[in-house]
């Protein structure tokens, strides 16, 4: 008397990870991205406008990033596998394992660190130089990146989840 075992479901299963894998980096990549365009929209909109120069100057550093192919070795089986790296001037920003993930944001006006954290209020030239008061900082980075923080962890979930989804694995 003999039996038959069905794997077919199991090999599609591993087959679906395996290119879930292969795709992680790039999601993990699109999904920083993405929470940094967040965050410079919120410092936009909290951004205070005298001649708008200062607003339409944050940006997200993008152009400099390129995406390369690296091996690395698997903690797991000792093999080195081929795994999508993203780099900025030679800097890896997105790599295989272990690696911290980092977008940077900017803003070039020379004056965008005055109102983000303040700064003396200083009258007169020269030897008539006087201090006569302070401006506080208006924070609009700082607290947009705050805000974005805290609403992380529920996009995350629920956008690895429909990545999850989209490569056939049930969460």
């Amino acid at each position: 008397m003999g039996f038959a075992i069905d794997f077919s479901e199991i090999e599609q299963f591993v087959k679906n990870m395996e290119i879930a894998e292969q795709d992680f980096n790039q999601f993990l990549y699109n999904f920083l991205l993405e929470m940094a365009y967040r965050i410079i929209a919120n410092t936009k909109k909290k951004t205070p406008v005298d001649t708008g120069a200062l607003r339409n100057a944050w940006a997200v550093e993008t152009d400099k990033v390129t995406e390369k192919t690296v091996s690395r070795k698997s903690k797991r089986t000792g093999k080195r596998k081929k795994v999508s790296a993203y780099t900025q001037e030679g800097d890896v920003i997105v790599s295989g394992e272990g690696a911290t993930l980092a977008v940077v944001l900017t803003n070039p006006m020379e004056y965008a660190t005055d109102i983000e954290y303040g700064h003396r209020i200083v009258v007169g030239t020269g030897e008539n130089k006087r201090e006569v008061g302070w401006f506080n900082g208006v924070f609009m980075l700082k607290t947009s990146i705050e805000y974005v923080q805290k609403e992380m962890p529920l996009r995350f979930e629920k956008e690895f989840k429909e990545f999850c989804r989209q490569h056939g694995i049930e969460v």
